[in-house]
């Protein structure tokens, strides 16, 4: 069977499993390590940290950092990490192949990735400049299983491992 975990308050710690992990706290933190399930994780005032992941992964949380280092990205994978005020830390191998899409209300989006943006047209001036250090669509590498990061308020990094 799956993993299903739900708490008030406390902290949240699952590793090395190969069962797919649901977990959901209000308050505290969550992490998981060395998980080759599916997994989707929820918490309302709380950091999300995950690491050593094979599967899909699913993180959402109102207040609070995501931190996710992905191990092994398969073409048909779907990592969503969502914050509406904290940043995300997305660590991904150099030889990733990934459509990305990533959006910031407010702050700014880096990439140590080379990304090849969807094409569009656009006028060059400083609200257009704006827009694109706040929403990104492309791919990495030769494009293949899906990253969807959006935050409100702060920065999306996405880094290499």
């Amino acid at each position: 069977g799956d993993i299903n975990v739900q708490t008030d308050n406390g902290a949240i710690d699952i590793s090395n499993t190969t069962k797919n992990v649901q977990a959901k706290t209000d308050n505290g933190k969550i992490t998981i390590k060395n998980a080759n399930g599916d997994i989707d994780v929820k918490t309302d005032n709380g950091i999300i940290d995950i690491s050593d992941t094979t599967k899909n992964v699913r993180a959402k949380t109102d207040n609070g950092a995501i931190k996710a280092a992905i191990k092994q990205f398969k073409n048909d994978a779907h990592y969503e990490l969502v914050t509406k005020n904290g940043k995300i830390l997305l660590f991904a191998p150099k030889d990733i192949n990934a459509n990305i899409v990533a959006h910031v209300k407010n702050g700014s989006i880096i990439s140590e990735h080379e990304i090849s943006l969807a094409e569009y047209t656009m006028e060059i001036n400083k609200k257009t400049l704006d827009q694109l250090r706040k929403n990104i669509q492309g791919t990495i590498g030769d494009g293949g299983g899906k990253i969807l990061l959006k935050r409100g308020n702060g920065i999306i990094k996405i880094l290499q491992t």
